[in-house]
């Protein structure tokens, strides 16, 4: 239903209005059909019609005759703007990419009326409703509680949020996308995406370095331990059994300044074997990596003249202002091979 509803809100968006009457067929926004164009919406659809002020009508089930010119159009589409397929990593980059291809499409003469689609669009546009101010939030909500392994169950899905206290229930607002969680006081927590999008997850690690310093003996069984960037863990190995709480709580306190895992494995690894225990050095690192010096730009100034701006002293003149003494082994003028002799 989330990613039906941000199909349509995106439509919405791009035609920059809303059809006062929308034909469906029996899909996500039907719950149960009756007879004839009885139907029990979801109530989520139903807020949706309500936000948007449009009709809905629905198609007889069964009877895909009824909506055979929205088929039709379907194989047009698959024919002519997805083949052959579109190069893209996304699906935000593949809709973009159909976008591009409908409005390129729209330049041809419709095929009854034989004038251009464009132009019949824009006599449509006049009937849409306009947007409203706020757009619709097509998300379910949900709650659930923070297991011992800092993890929740949401809709047979499982996201890790160490960060958060043991026990502790959360309210979470999924969109079709990602799932954003917050507090039981409404504060915002994190943002996940949607397991069947495909995109990686974040890691919390600052969250995950919390729980490593207060059981430090469990960190190299964690599962997540063997995420960890190898010059971190060379770190964190690379020393007696008694300096290893010390450095996890280091990289702790480094992850709460701000600084990213990635960044810190950096520093790490710049850092000569006599400093790992350096707090002030390897945050010097830190800061050395994160803002690298760049060079002043130059100076630009106009108040100077140019003959000023541009003079070049021969410092030889100021010889002159210094009374000469002939020197053993010099020449006429005073100067030798030795030290000028003179006061001022």
């Amino acid at each position: 239903m989330e990613c039906f509803l941000h199909a349509l809100i995106q439509v919405f968006t791009w035609i920059n209005g809303v059809p006062q009457y929308i034909c469906f067929d029996n899909l996500a926004a039907v719950a149960s059909i009756g007879k004839g164009q009885d139907r029990k919406l979801t109530a989520t659809f139903r807020r949706f019609m309500l936000h948007y002020r449009f009709e809905a009508a629905f198609c007889n089930a069964g009877k895909g005759n009824e909506k055979g010119n929205v088929e039709n159009k379907v194989g047009y589409s698959h024919r002519n703007w997805l083949l052959p397929y579109p190069e893209v990593t996304s699906y935000e980059q593949l809709t973009a990419e159909l976008y591009r291809r409908a409005i390129a499409d729209m330049q041809r003469s419709h095929y009854e009326k034989g004038r251009p689609i464009a132009a019949l669009w824009e006599e449509d546009q006049k009937a849409l409703l306009p947007l409203p101010a706020v757009p619709f939030e097509p998300v379910q909500l949900a709650t659930a509680r923070i297991n011992k392994y800092g993890q929740f169950h949401c809709r047979d899905e499982v996201y890790a949020l160490p960060s958060a206290p043991v026990g502790e229930r959360v309210s979470i607002k999924l969109w079709w996308d990602r799932a954003e969680v917050f507090s039981h006081n409404n504060e915002y927590l994190a943002v996940f995406p949607r397991h069947y999008t495909l995109k990686t997850q974040p890691i919390d690690w600052q969250g995950y370095f919390s729980i490593f310093v207060r059981k430090p003996r469990g960190a190299r069984h964690a599962t997540m331990y063997r995420f960890l960037p190898q010059e971190v863990k060379d770190y964190l190995e690379g020393c007696e059994p008694q300096g290893y709480r010390r450095r996890l709580e280091l990289i702790y306190s480094f992850l709460q300044e701000g600084f990213c895992l990635d960044l810190i494995a950096r520093a790490l690894a710049d850092t000569p074997p006599g400093k790992g225990d350096d707090a002030g050095f390897i945050r010097h690192q830190l800061y050395r990596l994160a803002q690298p010096e760049t060079g002043l730009p130059a100076l630009n100034e106009i108040y100077t003249p140019a003959s000023v701006r541009g003079y070049n002293p021969a410092t030889d003149v100021y010889d002159q202002l210094l009374p000469h003494t002939r020197v053993p082994g010099g020449d006429a003028s005073g100067h030798g091979p030795g030290v000028l002799a003179g006061t001022m």
